[in-house]
């Protein structure tokens, strides 16, 4: 296995290559900063990484059935969006990395993210692990998108901005010139293929955004729109998520956790014949094998960020 420091330089060779003059390099040295600053965020900005050592730290995940997962998950990758009734949604609201893997792998992401996250006072590894492993059992039952109208009254006064913030996110728009528009930056995206797919199924390098984004049991975003390799989505105060740096207590609560685990089976039900394969695996593997991996996991990311912080 190479280094983490020759894995990046190796990583971004390839973006490069892909994205050419579109590659902004401040961007890549804000987010080598952000790599500095701890485990939660460099596991966040490092996903080849991951599809690079997660079979070799936690070999029994390899042999999950395999589902079209999210890919990059973590505490941050949630979030709001109004749907086609104008109704205020949440759920997972990135899916770049989408690509067909084991189902488990979405599972120990998110809760090695939720074990990185928590301060000394947070919930234990143990706790992590049965949370979102109950959530998403619930999910594969009963899968049923996350409405805010209707349900969960008490995620949607954490999510809803004030008035004050939303004169602020509109009146950066109207400091533009007349006729003028938002940078393409701002709600166009570049799509490349998964991190997974390359590493593990190079015969396929689909983009699968736009077909998990928009699967059977979703509520969907009817503004979340793929072309090719370019991502639009839509710009508004109500398109939000919940950052661990403003609101740890909300992120790392059991509710929330038992509700981010329930909504990755929300978009692993689209196959609906996988479910119950998953199902049967997950009451084979017994209840300790989520937080194991989860902690494996977490200490070889810690690992991999001081040898970055040493070689940097």
């Amino acid at each position: 296995m190479t280094t983490i420091s020759q894995s990046v330089r190796n990583f971004e060779a390839w973006l490069a290559g892909e994205l050419g003059a579109d590659l902004v390099a401040d961007d890549l040295r804000e987010k080598h900063e952000k790599m500095r600053s701890g485990g939660f965020v460099f596991l966040r900005a490092t996903y080849w990484r991951w599809c690079e050592t997660i079979l070799d730290i936690c070999p029994e995940l390899g042999h999950a059935p395999e589902v079209l997962a999210i890919g990059d998950t973590h505490l941050e990758n949630f979030g709001t969006w109004r749907d086609a009734e104008g109704r205020l949604v949440w759920g997972v609201n990135d899916f770049d990395d989408a690509a067909v893997m084991p189902y488990a792998l979405d599972l120990v992401r998110l809760a090695a993210s939720a074990i990185l996250a928590r301060g000394g006072d947070g919930p234990s590894v143990r706790m992590i692990g049965e949370l979102i492993l109950s959530g998403y059992r619930r999910g594969l039952e009963n899968p049923l998108p996350v409405i805010l109208e209707r349900d969960h009254k008490w995620l949607r006064k954490a999510l809803m901005l004030p008035n004050s913030e939303r004169r602020e996110f509109w009146e950066k728009y109207e400091m533009l010139l007349p006729g003028s528009e938002p940078p393409p930056s701002a709600y166009v995206k570049a799509l490349l293929p998964s991190a997974w797919s390359l590493r593990h199924r190079p015969q396929d390098v689909a983009i699968h955004a736009g077909e998990i984004a928009n699967g059977r049991v979703r509520c969907v975003d009817p503004h979340y729109r793929v072309s090719g390799r370019i991502l639009v989505r839509r710009l508004s105060p109500n398109s939000c998520k919940i950052e661990i740096d403003r609101h740890p207590e909300i992120l790392l609560s059991p509710t929330m956790l038992e509700l981010m685990g329930f909504e990755i089976a929300n978009c692993h039900s689209s196959d609906a014949a996988a479910v119950a394969v998953i199902l049967r695996d997950i009451k084979a593997r017994g209840n300790e094998w989520l937080h194991e991996a989860a902690r494996a996991a977490a200490s070889s990311i810690s690992a991999e960020q001081k040898a970055y912080l040493r070689d940097g």
